[in-house]
Formats: C-alpha cells, structure tokens, sequence
C-alpha cells in the first residue's frame, strides 16, 4: 500500500505491553487508523485487547486510544464474550473459553464502525518444562526450556513478567514542614522505604523450531540481569509466558520484527505485505493487527539476593550531617531535592539537634518509579 499517512504501531501479540514502535506507510490520506492489539486466551485466564488510534502525519498528538467501544469476542455460532474498559481503550475480561472453539474478535467503535478478526482455532499451547537461571561474574540468565512430545507447534512466542522488591538507601523519621522538623508518620515512613518495580519486554520475543528435527527447546535465553544492577538487590520474581502460534501469525510477526529498524522505521520488503487479520467491515480503511487464539503456559520463579555471591548493588548515596536551626533547614530542604532521614545528635534533654539529610532518591524509593502495591503472589 501507497500513501503518505504514518502508522505508529505498538502491536502487542500475546500480552498487553509496550512494545517498540515502528512506522508503516499506508494509504488513506491524512486520517487516522484502528490499531488492534492483543489476543484471545482460552482456558484459564485473561484476554485483553487494546484499541488505539494514529493520529494523522503531520499531527504532534501521536496515537490515541479508543474509548467507548464495544469489544466481544464471538465464537463460531456467533456466541459473544463481552469485555469490559478497565482503562482508557483497554478491554479486559476472564472468559474461560472452552479450548476446542474457534473465536475472533468483534468491535464496535463510537463512530458508527465495525471490526472484526478471522475466524481463528484455538491452539495448544504445550506446557513449560522448567524456568530456571543461571549465574555468571557478568550477571544472571533466565532460561527456558520447552518442548512438544507431538512435534505440531513449531512456533512460539514467549513472554514475561518481572517484579522486584527494592528498598530505599536510607530511612526517614522526619518531613520538613513549616521551617521545622516533624516527626514522620509509620505508615509514610514505610511507603517512602519499600517499592515494588515490573517490567515487560519491549520487544516481541519469537521463536521457532521448524527447522529442527523435534520440537524440543532447551535453555532459551530469556533475559539477563547485568551484574550488580537493582533487580536483584532484594528479591525478584518472573513469571514467564509462553504461547503457540500459527505460521502465518508467527511470520506477519517476524516480517513486523523484519522491518523495525533502530529508529522504528521500515526497510525491504514493503509494508504492503504486512497483511493482519482484522478488517473493517464498514468502510475500506486499514485496521493493523494480528489476533491470535491460544491457550497460555506459565511458570513463575522467584531468586533471591542471598542466592547470589557478590551482587554489589549501590546507588552511591551519601548522608550529610545538618543542623537543626530553621535556617540551615530551609537552605537545604525546602527544593525537596534533599529529604531529612534520622537523628544525627541530641541535646541533654533528648531533643533533636541535628539531622542527616540525603538525595530524594535515596530517601524514597518511589523517587525512583517504585510504588507501594505489594503484589500478591509475593511471598
């Protein structure tokens, strides 16, 4: 296809993500484009389908996302499964869809239109052998190992998410508040010293075994944690994903993979061959994205800091000692850059007469992109 509009599409395969950009050159003038993204789980657990849309090539806005819509998905008598907004243009919902159905997805926006995916048969996703890790003086590996005893799925797409626990360098008993020093509450105290990160890939992580004489992968490598690096400071835990998929879904996405350059921009061949399998039934304009239907493997591990020798992490964090006068306060506290942490001497009766002070990010971890929603799987 021909045209000077610009898609920007973050497509999401099997699990909704970031992903890296990339740019199509697509007809259809200066408006803008149906992005779908994500994909239909059988079985256990959730399907999620997210719904954006380009903004023109000229525009500065960049995608955005598709409220309001109505989002099923239909089996082959015309069943539906409604999902539900959970947030703007994300429809989410637990279906526990019987694994033997073939299902698309079915989609009507707030503009009058109407889309739908191919009729797809759900596939067997063969379990996961083992998630396991392994250690290095340059840092860790998380490998997996899969395989099919009926040598029929061929392809794959493998997926993860990581959290970590971190804690902040230094604890805080005071707030600086009004030129003066207050003691912190417990519950504040806490939230500024214990976060929670995650983590998804940013890119689509495909593999294939046609070549091979079975259908066995062992050790993949998934991920690695540089040395010394805040993931593994405290406590990790990944859950790993793993899909099958069609030949045809897994070569429109390595086509995808293909033509994404470092600057998310597309060389050879033409983007004209990237043909997904959504389509709008009420006009002729392009819909990008390619839905899938399977059911999904996991397996969650967890590793632990006293697991690895010599994990070094430091953010090099320093405490200065402070005055307690509401001048010397105010020089250093009042930017927020610096945060008071605990005591640093105490007159005869016990009152405070100085206090160590330090970089926010060193006081609160939250400072840093953590937040304080323990998850639920952790131990």
């Amino acid at each position: 296809m021909r045209g000077s509009a610009v898609i920007f599409l973050f497509f999401v395969s099997y699990a909704f993500s970031c992903r890296e950009p990339f740019e199509v050159d697509t007809d259809g003038g200066e408006g803008s484009f149906l992005v779908v993204e994500g994909y239909i789980n059988t079985g256990p657990g959730i399907t999620t389908i997210k719904l954006s849309r380009t903004s023109p090539l000229n525009s500065q806005q960049g995608r955005t996302m598709e409220t309001g819509a109505i989002v099923a998905v239909e089996d082959e008598s015309s069943t539906q499964y409604v999902l539900f907004e959970i947030e703007a243009g994300v429809y989410s919902a637990e279906l526990k869809l019987p694994t033997t159905g073939a299902y698309r997805v079915h989609i009507f926006t707030t503009d009058g239109k109407e889309y739908v995916s191919d009729l797809q048969n759900s596939i067997a996703t063969p379990p996961i052998d083992s998630v396991t890790w392994k250690y290095s003086k340059e840092g860790v590996n998380i490998l997996l190992s899969t395989h099919d005893p009926l040598d029929a799925t061929r392809y794959y797409h493998f997926d993860y998410e990581e959290t970590w626990e971190t804690h902040s360098f230094f604890s805080s008993q005071f707030k600086y508040q009004g030129r003066k020093l207050l003691q912190r509450e417990t519950e504040d105290a806490q939230a500024m010293y214990l976060c929670w990160k995650s983590n998804t890939p940013s890119d689509l992580i495909l593999h294939s075994t046609a070549r091979q004489a079975s259908d066995i992968t062992t050790q993949y490598p998934l991920v690695f944690i540089p040395m010394s690096t805040e993931r593994l400071a405290i406590m990790y835990s990944i859950l790993v994903k793993q899909h099958a998929l069609s030949q045809t879904a897994y070569q429109y996405l390595q086509l995808m993979k293909k033509n994404t350059g470092p600057l998310g921009s597309f060389s050879d061949p033409q983007p004209s061959e990237l043909n997904g399998n959504i389509s709008c039934t009420t006009t002729d304009e392009l819909v990008v994205g390619y839905i899938g239907v399977s059911t999904t493997s996991q397996v969650r591990i967890f590793i632990y800091r006293s697991d690895l020798p010599d994990w070094d992490y430091n953010l090099f964090c320093e405490a200065l000692f402070t005055q307690n006068h509401p001048d010397t306060l105010a020089k250093y506290l009042t930017s927020g850059v610096e945060i008071p942490t605990i005591p640093a001497a105490f007159g005869p009766n016990g009152e405070t007469l100085a206090v160590f002070r330090a970089r926010d990010i060193c006081v609160d971890c939250r400072r840093l992109g953590g937040n304080n929603v323990r998850p639920e799987f952790w131990d």
